[in-house]
């Protein structure tokens, strides 16, 4: 088992995520975020929102930091690079299928046909001398 498992929880230790600090270019993670988003059909208004919104808390960073005018050019840029991924759903109610079928009718059968027909209704062997 690995010693990371075999440790004990400490009170100053709780196992939590913890968002960290490191190297890397901000605006590279502005533009996949705002193409992640575009891509599954967010509208750049709502894009934008993700930057305000508290629960986000390093895309308010970064909104902090960029401002909101910079963050809605990259928002733009993005999209006229990429799109926004568009999509409608319609659901027709089902049109019932109905198939009329015409009973059977007894055929004019004589002779060796109608002797086929009746050995077959009672199960027995299909007669192919035709007598």
């Amino acid at each position: 088992m690995s010693e990371f498992l075999k440790k004990e929880v400490e009170a100053d230790d709780p196992m939590e995520l913890q968002g960290i600090q490191f190297d890397g270019d901000p605006g590279y993670m502005i533009d996949c975020v705002v193409e992640e988003y575009a891509r599954i059909g967010w509208p750049a208004e709502e894009i934008l929102g993700l930057f305000e919104s508290p629960g986000y808390p390093v895309l308010r960073l970064l909104l902090e930091s960029r401002g909101k005018e910079g963050i809605r050019r990259s928002i733009e840029r993005v999209v006229a690079r990429c799109g926004i991924f568009r999509s409608r759903t319609v659901e027709a109610p089902e049109e019932p299928h109905l198939v009329t079928i015409e009973p059977l009718q007894e055929t004019s059968l004589t002779g060796a046909g109608r002797r086929q027909v009746e050995a077959l209704r009672e199960g027995g062997q299909r007669d192919e001398s035709g007598l």
